[in-house]
């Protein structure tokens, strides 16, 4: 067993994944590959807004809103003002772009129902915890060569 090629298959392998149902008939929704991360951001973010999924890609707030708007007329997000500051608007996900993400989705709900029957709760929050310190430094290595750049 290596680690390293197996977290590097895992990933490749989700990225493949996703590109396929794009691009299989579940694909005719004309959902792109950066709709669909668009969507993850949002899903993921609690107040999401147009600044912080231009800051977590590193683009310009214009390209941002261009790429929100189209996703509102296609039905997958909406706009929600927030009650403290009028002039902040928060993205929503529809009904139907969480219909979207559970197809996306029933893999990992699958594999999550086998390892919770399968391995302690311990173990599971051993594997958390080793999840979480891929992601921080995965992240940071990303940042650091975007310094670079």
């Amino acid at each position: 067993m290596n680690l390293h090629r197996s977290l590097v298959k895992i990933y490749r392998e989700f990225l493949l994944h996703e590109l396929m149902l794009i691009n299989s008939d579940f694909g005719s929704t004309e959902i792109t590959y950066n709709s669909l991360l668009y969507l993850d951001i949002i899903l993921v973010t609690e107040n999401c807004t147009i600044s912080q999924i231009a800051n977590s890609l590193n683009i310009a707030k214009s390209s941002v809103t261009l790429k929100v708007q189209e996703l509102e007329r296609m039905g997958l997000v909406y706009k929600v003002q927030s009650k403290t500051d009028k002039r902040q608007f928060y993205l929503k996900l529809t009904e139907k772009s969480k219909e979207l993400s559970q197809v996306y989705n029933i893999g990992i709900s699958k594999s999550i129902k086998e390892i919770s029957k399968k391995y302690s709760k311990q173990d599971i929050r051993n594997f958390i915890e080793m999840l979480e310190i891929i992601r921080i430094n995965y992240i940071d290595e990303c940042d650091n060569r975007s310094k670079e750049i």
